[in-house]
């Protein structure tokens, strides 16, 4: 209701104005329930000498109906120039975090006297349009309790009560708004308000029908939480067919990311609701969008972020994914979070489209944009359902992939390997020969070794790491056997390790030992053989002479060392099933002999360390087996046992290839591998009875056979996990390349 006897709404001299306002939400059903209830009432009178005095009051109530508390966006909000002069806009009252959340119940006042410029300037013409204004403001803000009565009520509205007072020139603009320049004074300011400053400040703004609130006026001021309301509404009221013709009201909307806090909120929640109906206004709406997800305010860009996938239709899919993509750079976890989620959601929408926004960025984002992105492919593609990533699209990942291939860190190419790796449409032999092809490319297996660069050896690890779970029978790990044979072997006690604490030369011959079954045909077989032989006769040493008493001629035993032994010898078995009369026709007969005083020396210590082995593990099960000592002593026993396995079958005349064994760092398949039961003679050997409790010291007859090795066994034998130790040195411009200047900056 609205009675309105002024002559004009812009600066009356005489007349009023009662205005009273009601609303209620909830009677229909809805998530708000309320009463709402606020009045307005301005007088106005001429005085002596053209001036004229003013007094205005407004107030208000807001009931909640039933258990549903109100909402920011139904309460009340004070301070600015349209309310209480020299307090920020909607500054006043209960706030959370810096964001003010309004009050259910409040009172404002003021009382005004404008009068003419001194002097009279140009009266009768431009100086009439000026008037000297005098001022006082008053109010509060604040929730309530219903259940206190009005008397409480009251009071609490008159305790902390915010006021200013001033004086400035009002500049009248025709019949449509008014400039003023005021000089303001904020006092009675509470913990939380804003004001410009606690003594005075300058405050100029528009106030095209103030009273009225009509929307001519709302194009000089900011939009406010009532107009984007209003706006809804008229959207929301509007039939599908109609709803294009409110394009002013949308446009309302849009500009509500120019406003505060509350109005930001709000206008991320509406903008996407009506996107789809007004095209015209397409990039204006996503640019809007886009403002609130850099906004300064965490929960605004929350907001944002979340109502993003509504906007991803046709050609815009690639945008906002491109937008989203770029905001994985966020360092907010629930912000990070809720980017996540929301390429998820447009994943659904069109799965082809996501990735290319991902891809882009990829490609020419900056680093932590890439870095990111790259994460996010390898923890999620595999999540997604099959309807998701068809064939189609799998094919794509792979095509993009490989592109990005091209130039990576070490870090990098692990996880875009594990994202193609998991593609249900390279899970064939055609498919996992095309991924050992990208892993080849990758190696520069065409390239010789240089031993002493950390970054070439550590891009030929992570390589053949990504490589071994790819080969099978019908998958060929030919080359990479090859290159190890020509190239590394004959390096090995140069090579330099990337990762300080890691044992290099063991890590080569491991890998080696694990792609040895699955090489296939090869053209140099002989002479790769014979590298193995010839790196296995350095690892397994000759007896130590014996003098005229018995004793030793050096003070030390040579040291067996069983992890390299069982890695060459595992891979000589392998590629000597291929040439089965290598060490009858190949190697000369002196060679043979030395060979096999090697080997019986060595095979006579394994025996005493067996023994020592199955002793100290006896009648050890469940937790007891699960202290370090007794892994390694658990890991210790599978490597003895499978070189003597290996042995036997290269003491057979003609030598025999035919023993299989599971490498001692792979999972144990049988708990049998460590039971406790009585070795047969053979095992034993010439070793002695098992009946009597082995000292952990060698007995003086045992030195001259074997010393057990020192340094060999570790915590870590067989558990080093070296791909977790991170990418390739140095990052792009060396190890995996030089990526090249990029551009930067947002490529929204």
């Amino acid at each position: 209701m609205v009675i309105d006897t002024r002559n004009s709404s812009i600066l009356p001299r005489k007349g009023g104005l009662l205005k009273i306002h009601q609303e209620l939400a909830g009677y229909t059903g809805g998530d708000a329930s309320f009463l709402k209830e606020d009045f307005e009432i301005q007088l106005n009178k001429t005085l002596f000498w053209d001036s004229v005095l003013s007094a205005s009051l407004w107030g208000g109530l807001l009931l909640p109906i039933g258990d549903k508390p109100t909402s920011i966006a139904d309460r009340f909000y004070l301070g600015g120039p349209t309310s209480i002069r020299g307090f920020s806009m909607y500054s006043m009252g209960p706030q959370s975090e810096g964001d003010y959340l309004g009050g259910e119940g409040y009172w404002a006042g003021g009382l005004h006297l404008y009068t003419p410029l001194p002097f009279r300037p140009g009266r009768g013409g431009f100086g009439d349009l000026f008037r000297t204004h005098f001022f006082l403001n008053a109010g509060n803000l604040c929730n309530l309790n219903y259940g206190e009565g009005p008397q409480a009520h009251l009071k609490k509205l008159a305790e902390c009560i915010r006021w200013s007072y001033g004086l400035g020139i009002v500049l009248r603009l025709g019949n449509i708004a008014r400039l003023e320049l005021n000089y303001c004074i904020p006092m009675g300011v509470q913990s939380g308000d804003r004001s410009d400053s606690r003594e005075a400040f300058f405050c100029v703004f528009l106030g095209g029908l103030i009273c009225e609130r009509q929307a001519l006026g709302r194009t000089l001021m900011a939009v406010t939480i009532e107009d984007l309301y209003r706006s809804y509404g008229v959207l929301a009221d509007a039939s599908k067919d109609n709803l294009s013709q409110h394009k002013d009201a949308y446009q309302v909307i849009l500009d509500g990311v120019k406003g505060g806090p509350k109005e930001k909120r709000l206008a991320a929640q509406f903008i996407p609701k009506f996107f789809s109906s007004f095209p015209e206004l397409a990039d204006a709406a996503i640019n809007a969008q886009l403002d609130l997800c850099e906004d300064e305010d965490v929960s605004i860009r929350r907001q944002a972020i979340k109502e993003l996938p509504r906007f991803a239709t046709g050609e815009n899919i690639l945008r906002v994914a491109d937008i989203l993509t770029q905001l994985l750079q966020t360092d907010d976890t629930a912000e990070f979070n809720q980017v996540n989620a929301a390429l998820i959601s447009i994943f659904k929408i069109d799965a082809k489209g996501t990735l290319g926004g991902l891809f882009s960025q990829i490609l020419q984002g900056e680093d932590i944009v890439r870095e990111r992105a790259i994460k996010f492919l390898s923890a999620k593609l595999k999540t997604l359902p099959e309807d998701v990533m068809t064939k189609e699209v799998e094919e794509y990942v792979f095509a993009e992939t490989k592109k990005v291939l091209e130039d990576v860190t070490g870090e990098e190419f692990v996880l875009l390997m594990r994202v193609v790796s998991g593609l249900r449409v390279l899970q064939t032999v055609n498919g996992r020969q095309q991924l050992v092809e990208l892993v080849v490319e990758q190696a520069f297996l065409e390239q010789a070794l240089n031993p002493a660069d950390p970054d070439t050896v550590d891009r030929l690890l992570q390589c053949t790491r990504q490589a071994l779970p790819l080969f099978s029978k019908n998958v060929h790990s030919t080359r990479f056997v090859t290159y190890f044979c020509e190239h590394v072997l004959p390096n090995l006690s140069t090579l330099t390790s990337p990762v300080a604490e890691l044992d290099i030369q063991l890590e080569v011959l491991k890998l080696l030992a694990e792609m040895s079954p699955f090489c296939g045909d090869m053209e140099k077989l002989e002479a790769n053989l014979n590298m193995l032989f010839t790196k296995l006769l350095e690892f397994m040493p000759l007896p130590p002479e014996e003098v005229e008493n018995g004793e030793n001629s050096a003070n030390e035993e040579p040291k067996l060392q069983f992890s390299y032994v069982e890695c060459l010898l595992f891979g000589f078995h392998q590629l000597g099933k291929k040439l089965p009369d290598f060490l009858l026709d190949k190697v000369d007969a002196e060679r043979l002999k030395d060979f096999k005083i090697r080997l019986q020396y060595f095979a006579r210590g394994l025996q005493v360390y067996i023994r020592q082995l199955r002793v100290a593990l006896q009648g050890k099960t469940g937790d007891a087996l699960k202290t370090e000592e007794n892994k390694i002593k658990v890991v210790a026993l599978k490597i003895t046992n499978n070189i003597n396995v290996l042995i036997k079958d290269l003491f057979h005349n003609p030598p025999s290839f035919k023993s299989t064994v599971t490498l001692s760092w792979k999972p144990v398949q049988k708990t049998e591998a460590v039971a406790a039961k009585r070795p047969s003679g053979e095992e034993m050997g010439s070793g002695g009875s098992t009946k009597k409790q082995i000292s952990p010291q060698p007995r003086r007859d045992a030195r001259q056979i074997y010393n057990p090795p020192s340094g060999k066994y570790s915590a870590t034998i067989g558990n080093f996990n070296y791909e977790q130790r991170g990418g390739f040195r140095g990052g792009r411009g060396r190890g995996f390349g030089a990526r090249g200047n990029r551009s930067r900056g947002r490529i929204y």
